[in-house]
């Protein structure tokens, strides 16, 4: 029997308050299940190449990128065409990755390589007009530009328009690339452990905090693992490698604290992998490796489900490993805004959902329960053209003593429920379906 966890917030305030920030984007490789959050839709972006392409035109003053893979032939293309058209570009990537387009990059665009198979440029970000306060714009988190990451491998990748944040990001570029100038200096380019804390981390992009942490010199695990310590409620990993023992402690702690906890690894059995403490510790932890694709994603969520507290989501391109923190050229962004997590929340339940039921999920989501009454004060009312079993849940498991047979249009009478979150269980057949509630 296989059991589809959909997650319906109705939540106490008006749902419509929590807006979206015009000024940051949010984009994931593998299709999202829209009804999985009332809050915010996770987009889905299938040609993710052609929306690189896209920001890299609107370039037109600079562009710089530090990106660890790069297998685009047609990113490569609208690089070489903003050279083209004067604007300034400069590239930097790890010797240790796979670079083929490359070799298609205009020979008039300076390349700095780190050259060290061992500690690794992993940055995939793109910075897009430095010197322009409504042009400016950083493209980070997960992807490498490769077909692989683009097209198969779930990933997220994040567009930022702020002029602050993306000076931010330049100075971190200028201390690999050495120099302020179009031509790198090796005489002081630095790379690793070499480089110092000197970005700022805390930034107000129209009205949403984003704090934001370059390794190794960040001292970045503290930040995730203090990002991780303010959970109230819930938490959600997405983790192609994690193998920081300080972080594992933390998600540790917040399962045993009562804290609902979720997670997805790629890397189970990869050194020092906190998979199997987790396993013995009782987290809700799931391998990817029964579902095609590399699983990619290094993101952390708090409390997605409860806007009282501070939602959150820890994105970038940093495992949660210790060679992130301590030798390889990483960024983290922490950005707190319900929205967003909500985004986020809805592509890790779809993960989450393929691997309980081993089917990928496509870009026509399969139909779905729906609640009708949102949030539910007297009646919880859903809509499904065929008969389902109902009973519920408090959030520690124990069923609670309402049950109907259900039938399309069904109501179920729940106003002896105190004020609180539930779970309402729903079959058919050999299918469930659970829906998170919240009773006013």
């Amino acid at each position: 029997m296989r059991t589809i966890f959909i997650t319906l917030l109705l939540f106490c305030a008006a749902t419509s308050s929590i807006a979206q920030n015009s000024k940051i984007k949010v984009y994931f490789t593998r299709p999202v299940d829209n009804t999985i959050s009332a809050v915010a839709d996770g987009i889905h972006v299938s040609n993710m190449d052609d929306t690189i392409c896209a920001y890299i035109n609107k370039a037109q003053q600079t562009l710089d990128m530090a990106i660890y893979d790069n297998t685009s032939s047609k990113i490569v293309s609208c690089i070489n065409a903003a050279y083209q058209r004067g604007v300034r570009v400069r590239y930097i990537t790890s010797s240790a990755s796979l670079n083929t387009a490359l070799s298609g990059l205009n020979a008039g665009i300076n390349k700095l390589v780190r050259s060290s198979y061992v500690d690794i440029m992993h940055n995939k970000f793109t910075l897009i007009d430095v010197g322009s306060a409504t042009n400016s714009y950083v493209l980070s988190g997960s992807m490498n530009y490769t077909s692989g990451n683009m097209f198969e491998d779930p990933n997220n990748f994040i567009i930022i328009q702020d002029q602050a944040l993306v000076q931010a990001y330049t100075t971190e570029f200028e201390e690999m690339w050495g120099s302020s100038t179009a031509m790198y200096d090796l005489n002081n380019s630095k790379f690793g452990d070499a480089k110092s804390d000197n970005t700022p981390h805390s930034f107000n992009i129209n009205g949403t905090s984003v704090n934001l942490y370059f390794s190794p010199s960040d001292g970045t695990t503290a930040h995730i693992e203090s990002a991780i310590n303010s959970c109230n409620a819930d938490f959600y990993f997405a983790m192609f490698t994690f193998n920081q023992n300080d972080l594992g402690d933390a998600t540790i702690a917040l399962k045993n604290s009562g804290k609902i906890v979720k997670g997805i690894m790629e890397n189970i059995d990869y050194l020092g992998s906190e998979y199997p403490g987790f396993i013995s510790a009782g987290v809700d932890v799931l391998s990817h490796n029964t579902i095609a694709g590399s699983f990619h994603h290094k993101y952390g969520l708090v409390d997605p489900n409860n806007i009282s507290s501070d939602p959150l989501v820890i994105a970038g391109s940093h495992n949660w490993t210790n060679s992130a923190e301590t030798d390889y050229d990483e960024n983290t962004l922490i950005i707190h805004d319900a929205y967003i997590a909500n985004q986020y929340y809805e592509e890790f339940m779809t993960r989450y959902n393929e691997i309980i039921t081993g089917i990928n999920t496509k870009n026509s989501v399969e139909k779905t329960l729906r609640i009708i009454s949102n949030p539910v004060h007297e009646y919880l009312t859903w809509n499904f053209p065929e008969a389902l079993f109902l009973y519920m849940s408090d959030v520690s498991g124990r069923k609670i003593n309402i049950e109907s047979k259900a039938s399309y249009g069904q109501s179920l009478d729940v106003r002896s429920l105190p004020k609180g979150v539930y779970f309402a269980y729903f079959q058919m057949g050999n299918s469930h379906q659970v829906l998170k509630v919240v009773k006013m």
